[in-house]
């Protein structure tokens, strides 16, 4: 049997937020019937895998009110309406790291949750990092850890990291984290 496109009815924004909007579609089925879906309807986000020259690397622990619980993380955050992915991710990189990378380099992308949400997004490795202190929204604070591979590794292991994107993204980087660490070692 072949899989057929639904055919999209409608849609109506419910509520809308700073973050998101919650959305209601009414699709046809291959079959006929009619199915509603709601879902929170965001932008798309970046995240980045930021990397020192000494091969430790940047991961931020903050409060994520949604699971109610600490969140040790990679930084991240949405794209504003019209703005370039990678001016995102300098942004984000200096929101929740406080640092700037030289060099971003386009490691992975995807969906956040098809099932669930339309957002996707763009990864990449930070490197040639330097310190830029910012201001910061109070919604967002972080504490700021500097981690080996094999330290995430094992934190990604044990369950000290839970966040998917995190873990997915810790997936894509390897290619060019063991490329650049590679780089980093041949130089000293």
């Amino acid at each position: 049997m072949e899989l057929k496109p639904w055919k999209k009815l409608s849609e109506e924004v419910i509520a809308t937020n700073p973050w998101w909007e919650y959305r209601k579609w009414i699709f046809e089925l291959p079959s006929g019937k009619l199915a509603d879906f709601h879902l929170p309807y965001r932008g798309d986000f970046v995240m980045v895998v930021p990397v020192r020259n000494d091969g430790k690397l940047l991961m931020v622990n903050g409060y994520r009110p949604f699971v109610d619980s600490m969140s040790l993380e990679f930084p991240a955050g949405g794209v504003e309406s019209g703005e370039d992915y990678e001016v995102s991710a300098q942004r984000e990189l200096n929101e929740e790291g406080q640092v700037r990378a030289e060099k971003l380099d386009l490691i992975g992308e995807g969906f956040s949750n098809g099932g669930g949400t339309n957002a996707r997004y763009k990864a990449y490795l930070g490197t040639e990092l330097s310190h830029q202190s910012t201001q910061h929204d109070e919604t967002e604070e972080f504490e700021l850890h500097w981690y080996s591979v094999t330290e995430i590794d094992e934190k990604i292991h044990s369950g000290d990291i839970l966040d998917c994107h995190t873990i997915s993204v810790w997936y894509q980087a390897q290619p060019a984290l063991k490329k650049y660490l590679d780089q980093i070692s041949k130089s000293r």
